[in-house]
């Protein structure tokens, strides 16, 4: 499942073989949000923006010509413990992955926060958010869940451990590297 359709979220989508790009992993299903894809199409007028063409050219396009992608809607469920949910802002499809098992959860966030510095400020977006006022919504409503929920949180590019909780903190939040 890929969150997004940012380079750094689907460059490990393909390798490059013989100076063609193909799957990387061949007898995989590709989860994309339909309207993720449809945003980023190379014949939409999103396509420059962020160098966003190249990169669906080579990451993402190979895996559709394979016939490996399903599109998928928000709030679908992959099982009964993997449910992919809607967080727009940092695009206009951006998603995040909900994996639950053990009486535990664990919010794969994608790109929602860059940076722990985003917990205790969580009205500060990357400058790639698309949607400003739904990034900052978005964000809150996650950690407000994470906080009050006692979920694990893993956004892509946090520092090891790579995992925190939250813990609410005056109008913020506080950011507790996951002990294993």
């Amino acid at each position: 499942m890929c969150t997004h359709l940012h380079a750094d979220h689907v460059g490990w989508n393909t390798r490059l073989i013989d100076g063609r790009w193909v799957p990387t992993f061949p007898h995989a299903r590709y989860l994309f949000s339909r309207r993720e894809y449809e945003h980023w199409d190379p014949h939409g007028d999103n396509a420059d923006a962020y160098g966003q063409a190249n990169v669906f050219q080579d990451s993402v396009l190979p895996c559709m010509e394979a016939g490996l992608v399903t599109f998928v809607e928000e709030g679908h469920g992959v099982d009964d413990q993997l449910t992919i949910e809607g967080a727009q802002g940092h695009t206009i499809a951006n998603t995040i992955i909900r994996a639950s098992s053990g009486g535990m959860t664990g919010l794969f966030t994608g790109d929602c926060m860059h940076s722990p510095l985003q917990i205790a400020y969580p009205h500060i977006n990357s400058m790639a958010c698309e949607l400003p006022e739904q990034a900052r919504a978005t964000r809150l409503r996650i950690l407000e869940e994470a906080a009050d929920g006692g979920h694990l949180l893993l956004p892509a590019h946090f520092p090891p451990p790579h995992v925190c909780r939250i813990r609410r903190s005056g109008e913020a939040f506080q950011y507790l590297p996951y002990q294993w």
